[in-house]
């Protein structure tokens, strides 16, 4: 178990310029908060009860189907779950704090969910304009990828 290693995770920030994507993106980060208040409630629930913890997958297990009446990927509801557990034991706290409709303003994506040509970024069938070309992304251009916002995405690979 020492050995064990960990896969690498390569995370995007992008930030949109366009306001008809953006209040879509804004949409989908409300529908990852609802996902997120939802794990947060069976975490409530099993310390209210006094049972065991809800683990990644009885938080997936919990969720699915959720993604078809919220309107983001399955994926996206999947990747909430795991990150809602990595906080959990990261933060070593019995519950995490609820999540408003301005709380989190990001969407994570899995390589299934997302696609990036150029500038622009394809999320759920949606395209947005990040503004950015491929030299103000490439990270050896001294201060270029430093000073980009933080953006409406985060993306694992």
């Amino acid at each position: 178990m020492a050995n064990e290693v960990k896969p690498l995770v390569k995370t995007l920030r992008y930030r949109v310029k366009d306001g008809v994507s953006g209040r879509h993106l804004n949409a989908a980060a409300r529908a990852v908060n609802m996902v997120w208040n939802h794990c947060n409630g069976a975490q409530r629930h099993a310390l209210k009860h006094n049972t065991k913890w809800p683990t990644t997958g009885q938080l997936q297990r919990l969720t699915a189907g959720a993604g078809r009446l919220i309107g983001i990927p399955a994926q996206t509801v999947q990747r909430v779950c795991e990150e809602y557990i990595d906080r959990r034991r990261g933060s070593r706290k019995a519950k995490l704090r609820w999540r408003g409709k301005r709380s989190l303003g990001w969407v994570p994506f899995k390589n299934q969910t997302v696609r990036v040509v150029g500038s622009i970024v394809h999320f759920n069938g949606r395209r947005s304009d990040c503004g950015c070309t491929e030299k103000s992304r490439d990270a050896s251009s001294p201060g270029r990828s430093r000073r980009m916002p933080a953006g409406a995405g985060t993306a694992t690979s």
